[in-house]
C-alpha cells in the first residue's frame, strides 16, 4: 500500500514533491513516521499552499506490481528524503529506492535539475554510510543521547520533535522554491486573471485544464489581496512576466467583482500592448446579451479594448475557448525569438554595512540568477558615505538596503540619508532584513520603504514586485 499526503504537488512537471524511503522497523503503522510525515506536510503546506510527499506504508513489499509502483513514485518524485537508521542500507529495498532515485536524477541533470537528496537521522549513527557523505544531513534525535526524539511530544522548544521537523520544514521549502525556479525557465508564463475571493465553475475547469500542461506556468502564484498597498507591485510583476492573459467575465458580478475584474482587463492590454505581446484574450459566455449588472464591462470589451485589439468570444463552449488559449500557447512558443534586444535594465543598488557583506549574498544571488537583474554593491561605514557614491547610484534604477547584524540607528540614518530621498519619493527604495531575527527587525517600519525577508515564503515574489516598481518611469 502506497500513500500521498497531497494537497497537490507544489512543483511543475512531477507528480510528488517529495518521496520518502525509510526502514520498516516494526509492522505498520510507525508512530514516529507517522507523526514525522504528518507535522512536515503541514509546514510546508502552510508555507507554499500545497504540497504531495510520498510514502510506501506496506509491510509486504513483493511483487511486480509493488516494484512498478515504487518506479514510478521515484521517477515521478523532486526530492528524496532518506530516514537513515543504523540498518537503512541492509534493506534491499531501501537501497533500491535510492539506487532508482540517483539513476533518474542523472538523467535530469543535463536539463540543470540536481538531484536533491536529504538523509535524515532518526537517531545518532556510528557514522554516515559513505553513499550519502556527499549530501546535507539533518539529525532529529536527541543531541545528548543520541536516542530518537519523542514524537507524542508536541512542544515546540528547541530540540524537541516538533521544532527540528518545523526546521527541516523552513529548509525544504527554500529548496522547493529553489527547483520551482529552475523548472519555470522555459515554460510560458500565462496570467489567468482572478475572480476576487469567489469561485466560478468556468474559471475552475479551465484552471484544472491549464494545471495539467507542463509547458505552462500559471500566473497568479499566490490570491491577490485587492486592498493591500503591494496589490500594484503584484500585478505588474506578474503582468510583466506573463506572455499570455486569460480573462473570464462571468454570468453575474457584484461591484467590488466588476472593478476586479475591469482593472485585470485594462492593466493586462496595457502591459501587453506595451511589450509587444499577444493582446489578452476573453471569454464572455452569457455572450452579446448579458446580466445588466454586466453590461457596461461588456460593452467596455465589446468597443474600446476591441479596438485595441483584444480578442473575446461572445457565448459558445469553454471547450472553444480552451482551443483559441492553446492555438496562442502553442504560437507563442514556436516563434522564433525577436532578432531586436531590448537595452539592459538598469542596476539595483545594494547598500551594505560593516559585517552584512556575507547577509546580502542571497539577495545578490536571487537577482542575477533568478530575476536576471545587475546589482551594485556599495559598502559603507555610515549613512554620511553615501554621498560618495552618488553618480553611481544616479545609474542605478532601485536602491535595497541590508539589515544584517547592524543596528536599528544605523539604518534608520541610511535610510533618512539625502543621497536616497530619490528613491524614496520614487517607491523605489528598499529594506532586506536578513540574518538572525530580533523585536527590532520585526517591529521596524519605515514610510515609502518596501520590506522584504532573505528566505521568507515570498522572498522571490516580493523582490520580482521591487525590481517592477523600481523600473517603472518616474
Amino acid at each position: 500500500m502506497a500513500t500521498a499526503i497531497s494537497t497537490g504537488p507544489y512543483l511543475p512537471k512531477f507528480e510528488h514533491d517529495i518521496f520518502l524511503s525509510y526502514r520498516h522497523i516494526d509492522a505498520p503503522p510507525d508512530p514516529w513516521i507517522e507523526q514525522f510525515c504528518e507535522k512536515l506536510a503541514r509546514e510546508l503546506t502552510t508555507r507554499l499552499n500545497r504540497v504531495d510527499i510520498w510514502r510506501d506504508t506496506s509491510d509486504l513489499r513483493y511483487g511486480d506490481n509493488w516494484n512498478e509502483e515504487i518506479e514510478k513514485a521515484v521517477s515521478s518524485a523532486a526530492i528524496f528524503i532518506a530516514v537513515l537508521t543504523e540498518n537503512y542500507l541492509d534493506s534491499a529495498v531501501c537501497a533500491r529506492e535510492f539506487d532508482l532515485y540517483l539513476r533518474r536524477s542523472s538523467h535530469e541533470a543535463s536539463n540543470g535539475i540536481e538531484s536533491v537528496v536529504v538523509p535524515i537521522l532518526r537517531h545518532a549513527l556510528k557514522s554516515l554510510p559513505e553513499e550519502f557523505a556527499p549530501y546535507h544531513y539533518t539529525g532529529i534525535f536527541d543531541k545528548e543521547s543520541g536516542l530518537e526524539l519523542d514524537p507524542g511530544n508536541r512542544a515546540n522548544e528547541k530540540g524537541s520533535f516538533y521544532h527540528e521537523v518545523a526546521v527541516l520544514g523552513v529548509q525544504l521549502v527554500r529548496r522547493l522554491q529553489e527547483l520551482a525556479g529552475i523548472l519555470q525557465h522555459g515554460m510560458t508564463p500565462l496570467f489567468l486573471a482572478s475572480m476576487g475571493y469567489g469561485a466560478d465553475d468556468r474559471r475552475t475547469d479551465l484552471l484544472c485544464d491549464l494545471l495539467q500542461h507542463d509547458e505552462i506556468l500559471l500566473l497568479p502564484e499566490k490570491q491577490y489581496i485587492w486592498n493591500s498597498p503591494i496589490l500594484e507591485q503584484r500585478l505588474s510583476a506578474d503582468l510583466a512576466r506573463a506572455q499570455l492573459c486569460v480573462h473570464i467575465i462571468p454570468p453575474r458580478a457584484n461591484d467590488e467583482l466588476k472593478a476586479i475584474l475591469r482593472k485585470q482587463l485594462e492593466r493586462a492590454a496595457k502591459a501587453m500592448k506595451e511589450a509587444g505581446r499577444p493582446m489578452p484574450l476573453v471569454w464572455i459566455p452569457t455572450g452579446s446579451e448579458p446580466h445588466e449588472e454586466l453590461r457596461e464591462l461588456v460593452d467596455y470589451i465589446h468597443d474600446d479594448l476591441a479596438e485595441q485589439g483584444v480578442e473575446y468570444l461572445d457565448g459558445d463552449s469553454i471547450e472553444k475557448f480552451k482551443t483559441l488559449v492553446y492555438d496562442k500557447v502553442r504560437e507563442l512558443r514556436s516563434a522564433p525569438a525577436p532578432a531586436v534586444s531590448s537595452p539592459a535594465p538598469a542596476k539595483l543598488a545594494v547598500v551594505i554595512g560593516p559585517g552584512d557583506m556575507v547577509a546580502s549574498g542571497e539577495l545578490t544571488r536571487l537577482l542575477s540568477e533568478r530575476i536576471d537583474r545587475d546589482s551594485l554593491r556599495i559598502k559603507i561605514e555610515s549613512g554620511d558615505a553615501l554621498a560618495t557614491h552618488a553618480d553611481a547610484l544616479a545609474e542605478c534604477s532601485g536602491c535595497v538596503v541590508i539589515w544584517g547584524d547592524v543596528t536599528e540607528s544605523w539604518i534608520q540614518a541610511v535610510l533618512d540619508a539625502k543621497t536616497l530621498s530619490a528613491f524614496r519619493e520614487r517607491s523605489a527604495l528598499a529594506l532586506c532584513v536578513a540574518g538572525t531575527d530580533s523585536d527590532e527587525k520585526a517591529t521596524f517600519h519605515a514610510r515609502r520603504v518596501h520590506h522584504l525577508r532573505v528566505g521568507g515564503d515570498d522572498f522571490e515574489s516580493s523582490l520580482r514586485a521591487f525590481v517592477a516598481t523600481a523600473e517603472q518611469p518616474s
